[in-house]
């Protein structure tokens, strides 16, 4: 499953959902397919639904400790230091009020200086969007925005890697097969849409720049993304009487392979791209 995180930043007081890791399932599909689509995010969406639930497992302490789920990160969320350029911070969790480590630049690149800020004097600047921050209100000095619950942003990380990377096939000492293009699926960042839910969360890949409607490798995909020394290892198995699904288990399941997949194509013989007939592919043992 992939993992979410949810975090409140002291400095703007916004809550966000954001994806802190992807599972090797959905990193394998999206090697297959060009389409990044994380698992269900599942503990906000269905609390969401029950407002009084929410508002209790989410926001008010229990006999004194801090909120159940949301996290405390020092600094400002990515939504105000990006668009707009509040102070860019290390952000590390929090429940505290600690120095802010401050990231400055100068003529050699960027730089870390903790400085005490006080964030009652912080205001938003001029440009300061409500239609991209619906928290916001007319402020008095001393006071931040303040957001309303069921509107947390999302946030999806940036993937850059290999085809190769992606099915977990790079470490093979055959470059036969291999994909070595980089693909990188953009982060996302907006408000949560309880009526999307999945498709707001969801990337596609990008190569050079350009979005791709599939990033399909020919071979890769006509072997449901085994390599030929995945399939010397499978033929030695089943010579020892392995079952298929304990192959499987034994070294495809951690790449993220589903089972119905590998057991359709695991038995198959190797499918080589081909022009020299009507289909285009012929097989091989």
């Amino acid at each position: 499953m992939c993992e979410f995180g949810y975090f409140i930043y002291n400095g703007c007081h916004h809550r966000f959902v954001e994806i802190t890791s992807y599972c090797s399932p959905v990193l394998w599909k999206a090697g297959m397919t060009g389409k990044l689509i994380p698992c269900k995010e599942v503990i906000y969406t269905n609390m969401f639904y029950n407002f009084t639930t929410v508002f209790t497992a989410f926001s008010k302490p229990r006999g004194g400790k801090e909120p159940r789920w949301w996290t405390g990160k020092s600094g400002f969320c990515r939504k105000c230091e990006d668009e707009f350029k509040m102070p860019k911070t290390i952000h590390n969790e929090t429940h505290t009020e600690i120095p802010m480590t401050i990231i400055r630049k100068d003529g050699k690149g960027e730089k870390e200086a903790k400085e005490e800020l006080d964030l009652n004097q912080i205001l938003p600047p001029r440009n300061f969007d409500s239609t991209y921050n619906p928290f916001f209100s007319p402020l008095k000095r001393g006071h931040l925005p303040q957001p309303e619950f069921d509107h947390p942003f999302i946030y999806t990380p940036y993937v850059n890697r290999t085809v190769s990377d992606l099915l977990q096939i790079a470490d093979q000492s055959s470059e036969e097969h291999q994909d070595r293009r980089y693909l990188y699926y953009p982060p996302n960042l907006e408000l949560y849409d309880s009526n999307r839910q999945l498709s707001q969360w969801c990337s596609c890949a990008h190569y050079m720049g350009i979005p791709l409607e599939s990033c399909s490798n020919s071979y890769l995909t006509n072997n449901g993304g085994l390599t030929l020394a995945d399939r010397s290892y499978i033929q030695h198995g089943l010579k020892l009487g392995w079952e298929v699904e304990h192959i499987w288990r034994k070294k495809f399941r951690v790449r993220g392979m589903d089972f119905e997949s590998f057991k359709r194509f695991a038995p198959a013989r190797e499918t080589l791209p081909s022009l020299s007939n009507g289909s285009g592919f012929s097989g091989r043992e």
